[in-house]
């Protein structure tokens, strides 16, 4: 009854400031706690987000989702070129993007463009004329030659790009091999000069 009539005998200013002390410490206690609370399901759903995949994916996809996870780790732990450009072939294979590797039209590059390119390199390497050959090469020796360097050409597949756009920039590189080891080249570039 004394602490009862000690607390009722206080001024009433200081029941006022003691009411809103309390309030202010339960306030910024239960922030904290939802602070904590927060943060530990954020740190604890992202250190287990490979385990969490079972609840996130439905049951009959479950065993493709852990079969890629499984090859993306080996893709990131390759050691050697060999290894990582086998892990990322299959890979590709289990995700369906080399189906859209082998897929000539695109809207994403002018894939008519670098496959007419493609054939006038071979034919004017097969038919050793190493002139015109290097006319076609300097026209085309240009990174943004038929929107090849579209960086959606190189963000969907891990093995690699369009097989159409490898195919052409291989045919460029043997064109220019070719063109080094042409005996005539230097002779013809000299006279053309």
């Amino acid at each position: 009854m004394d602490a009862i009539a000690s607390v009722i005998s206080l001024p009433l200013w200081m029941l006022g400031s003691l009411l809103v002390i309390t309030t202010q410490w339960a306030v910024t206690l239960y922030n904290l706690a939802r602070i904590a609370l927060d943060l530990l399901a954020y740190f604890s759903l992202g250190c287990f987000r490979k385990y969490c995949v079972a609840y996130m994916v439905p049951p009959w996809r479950l065993g493709n989702e852990v079969r890629i996870m499984k090859m993306r780790e080996r893709l990131r732990t390759a050691t050697t070129f060999k290894e990582w450009r086998e892990a990322a072939i299959n890979l590709d294979d289990e995700e369906g993007c080399t189906r859209w590797r082998s897929v000539l039209q695109s809207g994403e590059y002018d894939w008519r463009l670098v496959l007419r390119t493609t054939r006038n390199l071979a034919q004017l390497r097969a038919e050793s004329r190493a002139n015109e050959l290097m006319s076609v090469l300097g026209a085309v020796m240009n990174r943004r030659f038929g929107g090849i360097d579209s960086s959606a050409l190189y963000r969907r597949a891990h093995a690699g790009t369009k097989l159409a756009i490898e195919r052409f920039l291989g045919e460029v590189e043997e064109s220019i091999a070719f063109i080094q080891a042409f005996p005539e080249s230097e002779a013809e570039w000299n006279r053309r000069s």
